[in-house]
């Protein structure tokens, strides 16, 4: 039952779709990348060096990929009369639940591939090699005990962990307002302006529990100072809450959905 219904969800993104968000993500990432690679090198750029930089560009991060999300999350959270079916069927809000989650971290892990691809793709068009070490390392300094690898994984698990939090965002909201399926456009909304008007917004809470900081590898602040941050731990620990209580808040109100008068979409 579980995996017919993560099957379902998975498949209510057309491949058009997938293509689409491919396109849309190799683009963006080539124009962040563009000046980038135009500054002189002495050794050819790095893949991991381009991966960092796509993993640690605070407007790639906090607006672009999220942008992008509702091609992934537009209808998430609205059961058609399929799943409603089964979950009559069964008798299990949970499992519906469940699946709705487990769809949306794959989503995002395809996500955080396509990222991963088009870096490749740039790189070898680019003539990039692999890091040896951190002297080939120009978009991030070496501030932990980590491999340039290393360091791409930790960057690319904090971009994780914050489209998953913004993506669940979607689903409290189709389902609390059906009618207007504007769940991605609620969690693109939260997700910009919680990031450029945080301060305002919450003026007495440190940056430090911004989803915006918790996003990022490293900040910059002018040509060679970084702003240091938290361990990483703390980090992915504050995306697992914030996740968490998306999911329990979605609990909810998945209690009180009347499957019995879901239609087709």
């Amino acid at each position: 039952m579980m995996k017919d219904l993560v099957r379902v969800q998975l498949y209510e993104t057309a491949l058009w779709k997938w293509l689409l968000l491919l396109c849309l993500v190799f683009g963006a990432i080539n124009i962040s990348l563009t000046s980038y690679l135009s500054a002189e090198f002495s050794n050819p750029p790095a893949y991991e060096d381009l991966l960092i930089q796509a993993a640690n560009d605070s407007i790639l991060v906090s607006y672009t990929y999220t942008l992008l999300l509702p091609v992934l999350i537009g209808y998430a959270g609205i059961p058609t009369s399929w799943q409603a079916q089964l979950c009559m069927r069964s008798g299990s809000r949970r499992s519906w639940l469940f699946s709705m989650v487990i769809s949306m971290m794959i989503k995002v892990a395809l996500y955080i591939a396509m990222i991963c691809i088009s870096v490749l793709v740039i790189g070898v068009l680019n003539g990039a090699v692999h890091a040896r070490s951190w002297i080939q390392i120009r978009s991030a300094p070496h501030l932990f005990d980590l491999s340039p690898l290393g360091t791409a994984g930790v960057a690319l698990g904090l971009v994780y962990g914050r489209l998953f939090f913004f993506s669940l965002i979607a689903l409290p909201v189709n389902m609390t307002l059906p009618k207007y399926r504007c769940g991605a456009l609620v969690s693109v909304v939260a997700s910009t302006c919680i990031d450029a008007n945080f301060t305002v917004l919450f003026p007495y809470v440190p940056f430090e529990a911004s989803p915006n900081y918790h996003s990022i590898f490293a900040f910059r602040e002018g040509p060679i100072y970084w702003y240091p941050r938290v361990y990483f731990g703390y980090s992915f620990l504050y995306w697992v809450i914030c996740s968490t209580m998306i999911i329990w808040l979605t609990y909810r109100f998945a209690a009180r959905i009347d499957f019995r008068n879901q239609r087709v979409r």
